[in-house]
């Protein structure tokens, strides 16, 4: 970018300007500058540099991480800047001077090999962090490291990491782009990067990663084949609601599953695994292999799954289950909306039953978001799985 007139010069606006000015703007230099209108020599090279621009600033997460690398450049010219100022009225210091501030080398072991720099250990202590859910203390200890050395690259890479858990795409996305800046090579980093902007993976030396068929990594189904899933899903979930309130109400005083009718355990299975498909299906929510595990550091390693958990305490009592999780978004500070989802689902569906069977109604509530939410998960999980194949099959033919 150096040399070059940046994305806010091309259109002539302040780095701080709003979504709607920058739409604007574009829109008339577009029409001042298109070449089948304009009379200026130039006018299909400007045309094309205002294409580009708008590109980056009129899509909120790419004007995010353009106006990181902007602030990152311009902090390494105020640094290059200081450095010749200081060369020519200062002496170089002597080998065995180390400036105030700046951090200490790294001590060489007995073995010959040396330690790692406080820095660095710091931000190990914080991938550990993260990894534990513990974000508040990931993200205190990066500054930490961050002050003792402004380059550490892990440090920006665990705070994006930080952002990204807590739902926070811009800032992220910031911090990935800072991280990358300071360490180019980084191909994990990258694919980080890749990811939250919408990107395919990039190719790297020693594999060549496999074609996505969308940005998002997902297919999406046409939508006549969406409707028909849909329609045909709803069509079930009343089924098996009509079926529940015609049959026989459970024995009295019973919340043990094997006392209630097959009927109804089968209505409230179906409709819990009908939700969960059609989540899946229609883009409700988020893949369940992302939502329902804790991925945490380079390794992609998980502390514990957290769809292991909920289900565990689903079978038990599914209250449990939606306290634990509200125990964790407490934690993490974000709440999945895809979870989201999946409890209010399951909240309505055992809400429709009890409706439909009041004669066993406080039965239903007390135990039937038991098999109602193990059921959906199932579904949700069933229909990431059909969408993964169409993907493969979709890559396969791109390909």
């Amino acid at each position: 970018m150096a040399g070059d007139a940046n994305h806010y010069e091309v259109l002539g606006l302040a780095s701080d300007a709003s979504a709607d000015t920058v739409k604007a703007r574009f829109r008339e230099l577009a029409r001042r500058y298109h070449p089948d209108v304009a009379t200026v020599q130039d006018a299909e090279d400007r045309f094309r540099a205002v294409n580009a621009a708008y590109q980056v600033l009129g899509d909120p997460r790419r004007r995010a991480a353009y106006d990181a690398e902007l602030q990152l450049a311009a902090a390494r010219a105020r640094r290059a800047a200081e450095n010749r100022g200081r060369k020519g009225g200062h002496s170089t210091p002597h080998a065995g001077h180390r400036e105030r501030g700046s951090p200490a080398p790294a001590q060489p072991t007995p073995s010959g090999r040396r330690r790692p720099s406080e820095a660095g250990r710091l931000v190990e202590q914080a991938r550990t962090a993260h990894r534990l859910l513990q974000f508040r203390a990931a993200e205190q200890l990066c500054r930490q490291a961050l002050q003792i050395d402004r380059r550490q690259a892990g440090a920006y890479e665990v705070l994006g990491d930080v952002h990204r858990s807590r739902g926070h795409q811009d800032e992220a996305l910031a911090m990935y782009s800072f991280a990358l800046q300071l360490d180019r090579g980084n191909q994990a980093l990258q694919a980080k990067l890749d990811r939250l902007v919408g990107r395919p993976p990039r190719a790297s030396a020693r594999s060549e990663p496999r074609r996505s068929p969308t940005p998002a990594g997902r297919v999406e189904l046409p939508s006549s084949t969406r409707m028909v899933v849909t329609g045909v899903g709803l069509a079930l979930y009343v089924f098996s609601l009509c079926v529940a309130a015609m049959t026989p109400a459970p024995p009295a005083a019973s919340i043990l599953f094997l006392d209630w009718n097959p009927e109804l355990l089968l209505g409230l299975a179906s409709a819990g695994a009908v939700t969960g498909l059609l989540m899946a299906v229609n883009d409700i929510a988020r893949p369940a292999r992302a939502e329902l595990a804790l991925n945490g550091g380079r390794s992609g390693g998980a502390v514990l799954p957290l769809g292991f958990a909920l289900l565990g305490f689903a079978i038990v009592w599914f209250y449990a289950a939606f306290a634990l999780y509200v125990a964790l978004a407490i934690r993490r500070d974000r709440v999945s909306k895809s979870i989201a989802c999946a409890f209010a689902a399951t909240f309505l569906t055992v809400a429709l039953y009890a409706l439909v069977r009041w004669d066993s109604a406080q039965y239903i509530v007390a135990t039937g978001g038991n098999l109602v939410f193990v059921a959906l998960v199932i579904g949700w999980a069933t229909g990431d799985a059909v969408l993964r194949r169409e993907q493969g099959a979709a890559g396969d033919d791109a390909a």
